[in-house]
């Protein structure tokens, strides 16, 4: 047999096999389009709680806000960062730094949610072995005591709820409390209708609240989150979720070491997105 007959029969159908294939359709029709990204949180700065400068063993503090411009929860770590340009060292001292959260108390119409006024804040350490926080509250029943409570969806806000702290307003409505307490659970928890996004924390009368849940609904009596929060029950990286279409306000603030060199320091932080 002719062994280049045979191999130009064979190269013959392989061509002709690449036409059939390169006759064939990738596909019928496409469709573009284009889209144009945004960041999701964006970082507002705020008020400063000290003027410069600062001695070594004194405290700085920073107020800012994360706000997510997104439909969805988003999840974030602060990290912190420092540089300096003093001339006796090279670098930054060792400090103590405490990431807060600063929850503004508020009150609502209860028909529709929306807010009706300002009446104080509720300051905690977002990360913390327990749940060390601030309360300042104003325009309360006078001489009336109130239970701080972590209200968790559904009614009666038990799932699983908590107890935070019980205190009694001034003559005038007033209350200055400050206290550290312990948990025993991330906020918001497992069972928590508004896991996925926040917890939500009230100020209610302590004749409303009993054995861990609701036993009465009086809303124009309580205040209100005006934003969900994030609480995490241990140590480690500060990390929170911001609601959807929300904002949270934080407090950074850093103790210098008494041995802190003079110079200028910049406390950075960095808002980095946490992917699931």
């Amino acid at each position: 047999m002719d062994k280049r007959r045979i191999g130009m029969t064979a190269l013959a159908v392989l061509m002709i096999a690449s036409l059939g294939t390169a006759a064939l359709l990738e596909y019928f029709d496409q469709m573009n389009t284009k889209v144009e990204v945004e960041q999701s949180v964006i970082l507002t700065e705020g008020s400063l709680s000290f003027s410069n400068p600062i001695y070594g063993g004194e405290e700085a503090c920073q107020d800012y806000q994360l706000e997510n411009r997104a439909s969805i929860p988003i999840t974030v770590e602060l990290k912190p960062g420092c540089s300096t340009d003093a001339l006796l060292c090279d670098s930054c001292p060792e400090m103590v730094r405490t990431d807060y959260t600063v929850l503004t108390l508020v009150t609502k119409d209860n028909t529709d949610w929306s807010e009706t006024g300002e009446a104080g804040t509720l300051v905690f350490k977002t990360v913390n072995e327990k749940f060390d926080y601030t309360l300042e509250v104003s325009g309360l029943a006078a001489n009336t005591e109130y239970d701080l409570i972590y209200y968790a969806d559904p009614w009666t806000g038990n799932n699983p709820g908590a107890l935070i702290g019980t205190v009694t307003t001034d003559d005038t409505g007033a209350v200055s409390a400050s206290d550290s307490v312990e948990l025993g659970m991330d906020l918001p928890a497992t069972g928590d209708d508004n896991l996925a996004e926040g917890a939500k924390i009230w100020l209610v009368p302590s004749t409303d609240y009993d054995g861990g849940e609701m036993v009465a609904w009086n809303p124009g009596s309580y205040l209100f989150e005006r934003n969900l929060v994030t609480y995490k029950d241990g140590s480690g990286p500060t990390v929170l979720t911001i609601m959807s279409n929300g904002t949270v306000d934080m407090r950074v603030c850093s103790v210098f070491d008494v041995a802190t060199c003079p110079g200028n320091y910049t406390i950075s932080t960095s808002v980095v997105p946490v992917v699931p």
